[in-house]
């Protein structure tokens, strides 16, 4: 049953400017029931604001300020089919403005080494001018819920929306001179790209990246006959052989090889950074996700896992079809699903998210473990041929590699 309706505050406007949202916004700087030094501080911070940009209505730069640091979009957990999915919901327009307020508030607050009300004038200033931290957290995907999953899956009808790191996952096999431009799996990436300029710009530094290399690569002419040589398994020259020199054909051939090898020492390490995505995905799905939803052969596995003897590098017996289609907890990261398994081995719980290699060919196969530490959580990222597995955990990197 849906419950009652939350009853709306009635607030004051404030006696200065006579706007109800200025008087919420002394209301969430206030402390301690201190009204008169919140209204202080406040009108301050306006002074402030006025004399640092030189207008006269501090309504219309506030306001502005509010509307470039309010969230559109807020994500909310649905179950379908058994898995749950981060659902993207227009953010109505009292929320969307109570969230910017509290923004403004807490990154003003974050700042160090001045008076609250030259931080809160600071951070106003920055929100009109779209440069501060809570514009910029709008632009990289926050929401009103402050949690994040990988890809935000639409409703039925509504198209999917992806995240900057995802885009790049998937741009990372995009090919330069544009043959893959009509292909359908890289067409939400490239409209990403095309309305993010921070996106597009690193697109255009990858292709360029990618000419260059290309460009060098056809200033070297293969000789002749080269091929055939290659596929009939014989010498391209039937010239006889010089003691302690090397044929003509064979010395071009290294020289091919060395030039490879300079674009692949140049060339980012691409295995590295879609490894480093996912782990990221990993870590804030933990941090801020909602975990469970296991059937009985996820059961089976956690029981594998709690017992000490099990050491998760030397392979895990791992069904993925069974697991998703018993209730294991399914995400979707890059628009294929990933599962995620949690279990408890000496008081430390543990979360394991398994990906298919087949779906990430990003994805290194057969990689020995990569490991990351960020705050208190721990990360250990490694595959084998067939799934590739990220563990994390609040214990840090050393209870994951007694795991490992």
């Amino acid at each position: 049953m849906r419950r009652r309706k939350a009853q709306e505050k009635v607030i004051l406007a404030d006696p200065k400017y006579n706007s109800k949202i200025i008087a919420k916004f002394m209301n969430m700087i206030m402390v301690d029931g201190k009204k008169a030094v919140a209204e202080k501080l406040v009108y301050s911070a306006f002074d402030i604001v006025l004399k640092n940009l030189n207008e006269q209505d501090i309504l219309k730069v506030f306001y502005k300020a509010l509307d470039n640091a309010r969230p559109r979009l807020e994500v909310k957990p649905r179950r379908v089919g058994g898995a749950t999915y981060q659902v993207p919901i227009e953010v109505r327009q009292e929320r969307g403005t109570s969230i910017a307020l509290r923004w403004i508030r807490d990154f003003a607050q974050n700042r160090k080494g001045k008076p609250m009300q030259e931080k809160l004038a600071d951070e106003i200033i920055a929100a009109y001018k779209g440069q501060g931290a809570a514009p910029r957290r709008v632009g990289a995907g926050g929401n009103g819920g402050e949690s994040q999953g990988g890809a935000l899956h639409g409703r039925r009808g509504e198209e999917a929306i992806m995240s900057n790191n995802e885009a790049k996952f998937i741009l990372g096999a995009y090919r330069a001179n544009g043959s893959d431009a009509g292909d359908a799996a890289f067409g939400a990436a490239l409209a990403q790209a095309k309305s993010d300029p921070a996106l597009g710009a690193w697109l255009a530094r990858a292709q360029a990246h990618d000419a260059a290399i290309a460009a060098r690569l056809r200033e070297v002419a293969p000789p002749a006959g080269l091929r055939e040589a290659i596929l009939a398994g014989a010498r391209a020259s039937r010239a006889p052989r010089v003691a302690r020199r090397l044929p003509m054909w064979l010395a071009l051939a290294a020289s091919v090889a060395v030039l490879l090898t300079a674009g692949v020492a140049l060339w980012p390490n691409r295995a590295a950074a879609a490894t480093t995505r996912f782990a990221n995905f990993a870590m804030e799905d933990t941090e801020h996700g909602k975990h469970g939803g296991h059937g009985a052969p996820a059961g089976a596995l956690q029981v594998l896992l709690s017992q000490p003897s099990t050491h998760m590098a030397a392979g895990l017996p791992v069904d993925f079809a069974a697991l998703r289609a018993t209730g294991c907890r399914t995400l979707s990261f890059a628009g294929h699903d990933v599962l995620e398994l949690c279990f408890q081995r000496n008081g430390t719980w543990f979360h394991c998210y398994i990906a298919r290699c087949e779906d990430f060919p990003a994805l290194p196969t057969s990689a020995p473990a990569v490991f990351k530490q960020l705050a208190q959580l721990g990360c250990a990222s490694w595959s084998d041929s067939t799934y590739h597995f990220t563990l994390v955990s609040e214990g840090g990197l050393g209870a994951i590699k007694q795991l490992l």
